[in-house]
């Protein structure tokens, strides 16, 4: 086998061995991605079931930590209110006490139900993150595919400028120049240049 030609193979195994090491790494990266944009992801289906536990029975809220020390900072706002007024034994502080209780509730169970929904992936994620990633990552596979394609070339043009390609015309070439007008002595210009004029 002439030089040249072994340079344009040797050049062209480097140009796949890279574009193996590039689909390995997107694939590396790919993950890493993956994980930017949701780096809680093994922990989401704990919150999913405490998530389902909530909707399906609204009044374990009341067991939530915090709940009962919040309700009762609540309670006693609306108590030193009333007793700044007066009012401590009224039917007026009674009916206020039970709103408070009903919204602090209400509040609180909305607040628990997007915090677990937040928390078991309803919104995961910055895709932005991940967009960031996948586009190094492009770029990088982009400047391999270049560099293996340069090597390609490179060896090819060693094999050409070293007179390998001369020396397969030679072998190969005239096999069949009683058809062609080729000779073993032709080259690829005089062949061209008979084409042309």
């Amino acid at each position: 086998m002439p030089w040249g030609f072994a340079g344009a193979a040797i050049g062209a195994v480097g140009g796949i061995v890279s574009s193996s090491i590039s689909a390995n790494a997107s694939e590396s990266n790919a993950q890493t991605a993956a994980n930017a944009a949701d780096p809680f992801a093994s922990q989401r289906g704990q919150y999913q079931q405490q998530l389902s536990q909530l909707i399906n029975n609204p009044s374990s809220i009341t067991s939530t930590p915090g709940y009962q020390f919040g309700l009762q900072q609540s309670q006693n706002a609306v108590e030193g209110s009333a007793a700044a007024n007066g009012m401590v034994n009224s039917g007026n502080v009674l009916s206020a006490l039970s709103t408070n209780a009903q919204g602090y509730a209400s509040t609180q169970l909305n607040n628990q139900e997007l915090l677990l929904a937040q928390l078991s992936g309803a919104n995961v994620g910055s895709p932005g993150t991940a967009g960031q990633i996948l586009q190094g990552q492009n770029q990088t596979n982009q400047q391999n595919l270049g560099a293996g394609v340069s090597a390609l070339t490179n060896g090819i043009s060693q094999g050409v400028s070293s007179g390998g390609f001369q020396s397969a015309w030679n072998s190969f070439g005239a096999s069949g120049s009683e058809n062609s007008g080729a000779s073993s002595t032709s080259t690829p210009d005089d062949l061209i240049s008979g084409y042309t004029g």
